[in-house]
């Protein structure tokens, strides 16, 4: 399963910038720009952080003040008490559309990658509804789909699909407010990719692991052939082919 799970997160492997990229032989790629996708408005976290410019207070600070004003108008629960979390007795309260406990998540995550709170909530923030629209990829074309992923520390996404792109794969996509690279003709799907094992097939699973090596190789190194077996990642490297069986005695 290991395998199967590197899989399904690198199908659609190969550049992590921006722009349309080569396709490799078979399939097709559509690349839905960021400037053509909708733009996000957060006008409540926009003028929290103009007001934590100006006074020098943090705008995490300034956030939770935020959130527990809207929980103490909202919530029958109490607010005024020493220790007071919104985050945690008041899960519906939201800014602009975001759970304040997933804001609070965000602090955590910009220190973590070392980023200012105000870039983690415009990288990150999306999270939740971007999701939402993800599990209904997944749901509208379970049998398709050969792997979703984020790309460029989070600012596109990539979408796989065994066969051609389907035209309301596209629709549901021009809704994230992230650049979207779509990639059809992958040969396989996730789906598939899981019940291989199960039914001891090493062949799908060897086939799906010899698509995505010549993939990589291609994508990742210019023409295929002329990249190094280290330009992909190590868990393709180590097991390219199905596991042998054993022959009976």
């Amino acid at each position: 399963m290991a395998v199967v799970a590197v899989l399904a997160s690198l199908c659609a492997c190969g550049q992590s910038g921006a722009g349309p990229m080569s396709a490799a032989a078979g399939t097709e790629t559509i690349v839905l720009s960021r400037a053509d996708q909708p733009t996000v408005h957060r006008p409540t976290l926009e003028r929290l952080k103009r007001e934590a410019a100006s006074s020098g207070r943090p705008l995490e600070e300034l956030v939770k003040r935020y959130a527990t004003r809207v929980a103490a108008t909202s919530s029958p629960r109490r607010t005024d008490f020493e220790g007071y979390d919104p985050a945690v007795t008041d899960p519906g309260v939201t800014i602009d559309g975001i759970p304040y406990a997933e804001l609070v998540d965000l602090g955590v995550i910009a220190e973590s990658e070392g980023i200012s709170y105000a870039e983690a909530i415009d990288r990150f923030g999306s999270q939740s509804s971007n999701s939402r629209v993800i599990d209904q990829l997944n749901a509208e074309f379970p049998d398709e789909i050969s792997g979703v992923g984020y790309v460029d520390d989070q600012r596109g996404l990539r979408v796989g699909f065994k066969g051609p792109i389907p035209a309301r794969a596209i629709e549901l996509a021009r809704t994230l407010p992230l650049e979207v690279t779509l990639i059809g003709g992958k040969g396989f799907s996730t789906a598939e990719l899981r019940r291989a094992p199960d039914r001891g097939e090493p062949g799908v699973l060897a086939e799906g692991l010899s698509r995505l090596w010549s993939r990589c190789v291609t994508t990742r190194g210019g023409p295929a052939g002329s990249a190094r077996p280290s330009s992909c990642p190590a868990g393709i490297r180590r097991r390219r082919t199905a596991p042998r069986t054993r022959r009976g005695r």
